[in-house]
């Protein structure tokens, strides 16, 4: 190179440095820049450019920086013009040292690791890598003596690690190779050991073995409710990075390291086989371009030096084409391979190409057909090309320069292509990498090292910009939790960690049993089942009876005659003590009594008065409410309650500040006699529910749920207007012994003996069984008044409600079932026949495959599809397609088929390219026979015209 040249890369070095005291990079990346500069100085044959490099650093100086890196360089670079064959060791230890003292211990390892194999390499002095491992000794023992534990910790272990690689490549270094040892696969092991350290790549953060994408088949495009085809990826990404993901936590970085290696060992194959004069310094660049973060493009990019070298091979045709198309369908894991493939041999072969092409074309037909038809995957972008986008003034000197001009143009389209922003602009990264270095390959040598140099720099950049990922731990956790469900709705990031069917469309939410939201997943109540929602349908003998179970109550204050108390009553109410009963009349307005009530922790309450109502008008209300004081305002209510009319209709509201709603309507109440009314209250899912009635000892069942939270009842009120007069003898509230209440059992706990009823939805006649741990007794109240003690087995008619009294304690009622000669019905208990079927859900390719065995008749209704799923997903029931939502399955075994449509493509196209081999091979092997043969054809019948000829 000519001085030219030197003083162009001199300029470039001293423009790096400048520009990097003018980033906020820290002092110690900016001092390991410096050193590295330095270093490549000391390389250069031309000495006086050393002192450009501490000039560089002037204009951050005059604009406020700091001195320290201007004096570091003006030290340095006295060191790397005096001392060059002995420093440049030394400084390159130096900015490692640098670059590295805040990265784990893996990273330092293979730094330095790397370091002692160049040095070893270039034949440069070792001594200075020993050097620098005591210089920064003695900096951490400075630091530990001025009381900085951090920094003696950091400089501490890099100048182990220096001193030790130092030591050994001194050791070593005089040792010749065996002439056997493989030099060039070793060029390319430190970059690939370097590509372990880089972290997770956010295209690869799926890639773990419970994912459900990262599990689905290759062969199957339909990840259920996605459309997501990895079809390309059957011979190369797919198996590579399930071999690679069996290391654990190392398979992602193993997976890089490998094609990174590749990458460099199939270059140099190619530019070798090129006849290229810089075979292995391009083919390291080659390497270090590798785009890691892209998991796809990355294995193409590997292979296609390897594919184009078989294209220029002289190898015999029914090997070669045989070889190409094996290659072509590894690297078409990036789906648009064939094209790069194809541009790169039209630059390099001379001959044969038209047939490769075509090769490569059917081998891959089993993914090109189906991508065709339904849609190619989703492959993720480049990042900032503007180093690349440098490149382009440069191949259109090669072309001036009498370079190679058609790998120029290539070059120049390419890298055209990648600025443009344009769909798939990575398709062209690995042609313009190659391209590029083979237009250069014969240009001028100031353009093929500004050229290198910009390569380099765009690997740079590369890394400076890659931010690894890390995955949240609680997201972790509820992957864990979710990986036995049937679809999640993944509403947070990393949707494709889901181990299990995710939503990807609007499906009704009761086909989600989980969503994932905020780093954690619940559980959803509404969930009925996914793909499909199963009822069993019960032989018609067999009755599940509804009823309500009314607690025994405890009560919290019960007033009367003698101890007649209340928290608040209206001005104008008149209360008149007698021995029976209390008098309360209400003299002018709406008036009222409130008694303070919360009920607490409890999950049920009621309300009970009794008395005689001497005069009855309309809208008297006993209501609880919320909050209530000595000024609140009844005419009209305006404050927050729930309030049962006492009268013919009962109807019962709700008010509030701005509106009253009718709830519905309770028992119809004569109040003009004597009577009792108690009034049972539950919590129903954090609101106020009035469940039942019991008048004058008969009990009503009631389903009247509302809006009124639960915890906001404060008060029970006792409202009347004018005119209204009653003789209270009790009145009371009381709280209910809780229920554990399902289908299979009823259980309670009370510290005294206790009694709790039944009443059933309908009268009930037959044989009554009940079963219990605990000696219990039952109590009948017919139809007609009476009332009955049950033993287990007795038969009743006009069974209304059944009492059932227990000891003290831990009280479970397993069983109590009433049996008529045609008929079984059952009010706690398991139904005496199999109701247990099963369902095994796997995937197959393209659906999902539901097995059903159950010796019941099952209800399943199919989950409804919409969108673009109605036209692409359909059901496949017992073998036949399903068009209803909704089935009757007899008993015994059954197949569901969620299925995609467009997996049909798959096996069709699969046959298409095996086909292709095979005439692959056939025409590559007959091929000089069919030649002669048609030679000889064409001689016989040349033969046969010309006697015709001659005689014409």
């Amino acid at each position: 190179m000519d001085r030219i040249g030197y003083a162009v890369i001199a300029i470039i070095l001293d423009v790096v440095l400048g520009s990097s005291s003018f980033l906020d990079l820290g002092n110690l990346k900016l001092f390991a820049i410096i050193s590295l500069v330095l270093a490549l100085y000391s390389i250069l044959p031309m000495r006086e450019f050393t002192f450009t490099a501490p000039v560089s650093l002037v204009p951050s100086l005059l604009l406020g920086g700091s001195p320290t890196p201007l004096v570091l360089a003006s030290v340095l670079s006295v060191l790397s013009y005096y001392l060059r064959e002995h420093s440049t060791s030394f400084l390159l230890a130096l900015s490692l040292s640098l670059a590295l003292v805040n990265s784990g211990d893996v990273l330092q390892v293979l730094g330095f690791l790397v370091l002692t194999a160049s040095v070893l390499y270039l034949k440069l002095d070792l001594r200075g890598v020993v050097v620098n491992g005591v210089l920064l000794l003695t900096l951490a023992a400075l630091f530990y003596s001025i009381s900085q534990p951090s920094l003696m910790s950091q400089f501490s272990n890099v100048a182990y690690f220096s001193l030790l690689f130092g030591v050994l490549g001194v050791a070593v270094e005089r040792t010749s190779l065996p002439k056997r040892f493989p030099r060039i696969p070793m060029l390319f092991v430190p970059y690939a050991l370097l590509s372990l350290t880089v972290g997770l790549p956010q295209a690869y953060y799926w890639w773990d073995p419970k994912s459900l994408f990262f599990r689905t088949s290759p062969l199957s495009l339909w990840a259920p409710l996605k459309y997501f085809p990895q079809l390309n990826g059957l011979a190369g990404s797919w198996p590579l990075s399930h071999l690679t993901l069996r290391l654990g936590v190392l398979g992602v970085d193993a997976y890089i390291a490998v094609l990174v290696y590749v990458a460099g060992l199939a270059s140099f194959l190619m530019f070798t086989g090129l006849k290229m004069k810089y075979a292995p310094l391009f083919s390291l660049i080659y390497q270090v371009l590798s785009p890691f973060d892209h998991p796809y493009l990355l294995l193409g990019y590997s292979i296609l030096p390897l594919t184009v070298w078989l294209m220029n091979s002289n190898s015999r045709a029914y090997l070669k084409y045989p070889a190409i198309m094996v290659t072509s369908v590894i690297g078409s894991s990036y789906f648009l391979f064939p094209l790069q493939a194809s541009l790169l041999g039209g630059v390099t072969s001379r001959r044969g190409i038209g047939w490769a092409v075509v090769g490569m074309i059917g081998a891959n037909l089993f993914w090109i057909v189906p991508y065709t038809l339904l849609g190619s995957p989703s492959v993720g972008r480049l990042g900032n090309v503007v180093p690349l986008a440098l490149l382009l003034p440069l191949m259109v000197s090669v072309i001036h320069f009498n370079g190679e001009r058609r790998a120029a143009i290539l070059s120049i389209a390419s890298l055209a292509y990648i600025s443009s922003s344009l769909p798939y602009t990575e398709a062209l990264y690995p042609v313009a990498i190659l391209s590029t270095l083979l237009a250069v390959n014969k240009g001028k040598t100031l353009i093929t090292a500004i050229t290198l140099f910009i390569l380099l720099s765009s690997s740079t950049y590369q890394f400076i910009s890659f931010h690894p990922v890390n995955i949240p731990s609680p997201l972790l956790k509820a992957q864990d939790q979710v990986e036995n469900a049937t679809l999640v709705w993944w509403n947070d990031s990393f949707p494709l960690l889901s181990p299990v069917p995710s939503n990807w469309t609007q499906l009704p939410l009761n086909s989600i049993q989980y969503i994932v939201t905020n780093n954690t997943a619940k559980e959803n109540p509404d969930y009925t089942g996914f793909p499909m929602s199963i009822r069993v349908i019960l032989p018609s003998t067999f009755v599940r009876i509804n009823g309500s179970w009314y607690p025994e109550s405890a009560p919290v204050f019960s007033v009367g005659p003698d101890n007649f108390t209340y928290s608040y009553k209206s001005e104008n109410l008149s209360l008149e003590r007698t021995n029976s009963f209390v008098l309360v009349d209400s003299r002018s307005g709406v008036q009222y009594l409130d008694w303070k009530f919360s009920p607490g922790n409890s999950s049920a309450f009621s309300i009970s008065i009794s008395g005689d109502w001497i005069q009855l008008f309309p809208q008297v209300y006993l209501a609880i409410a919320y909050n209530v004081t000595n000024t609140t305002g009844f005419a009209p209510i305006s404050f927050n309650a729930l309030a049962l009319t006492l009268g013919n209709r009962s109807p019962f509201f709700q008010f509030s500040s701005s509106k009253i709603s009718l709830l519905g309507f309770g028992t119809p109440l004569d109040l003009t006699k004597n009577f009792s009314l108690t009034l049972y209250f539950q919590n129903a899912n954090g609101y106020v529910e009035l469940y039942g009635e019991r008048f004058n000892g008969e009990l009503h069942q009631l389903s009247l749920p509302s809006r009124f939270p639960w915890n906001n009842v404060t008060d029970v009120i006792l409202i009347l207007p004018l005119d209204n007069r009653v003789e209270i003898k009790s009145f009371s509230i009381s709280t209910l012994l809780p229920l554990d209440i399902t289908q299979s059992w009823v259980s309670w706990y009370s510290t005294s003996a206790s009694n709790v009823t039944f009443v059933p939805s309908s009268t009930l006649n037959g044989t009554v069984y009940f079963s219990s741990p605990e000696r219990i007794q039952l109590h009948a109240l017919l139809l007609n008044g009476s009332y009955l003690d049950l033993r287990s087995g007795e038969r009743v008619s006009g069974l209304r409600e059944l009492t059932v009294s227990s000891p003290p304690g831990l009280v479970n009622l397993t069983s109590l079932v009433v049996l008529s000669s045609e008929m079984e019905y059952y009010v706690v208990g398991k139904f005496n026949v199999s109701t247990n079927y099963t369902v095994n859900q796997t995937l197959v390719a393209g659906g999902i495959l539901d097995k059903i065995d159950t010796p019941v008749k099952l209800n399943v209704t199919l989950l409804p599809l919409s969108g673009p799923l109605n036209s692409s997903v359909q059901y496949i029931v017992d073998g036949k397609v399903e068009h209803n939502t909704s089935i009757i399955l007899p008993p015994g075994d059954h197949t569901v088929i969620m299925y995609f449509l467009g997996q049909g493509l798959v096996y069709p196209s699969l046959y298409l390219s095996v086909i292709s081999f095979i005439l692959a091979f056939v025409i590559s092997v007959f091929s000089k026979r069919l030649e002669l043969v048609v030679s000889r054809m064409g001689k016989a019948l040349e033969k046969y015209e010309k006697p015709d000829h001659e005689a014409g």
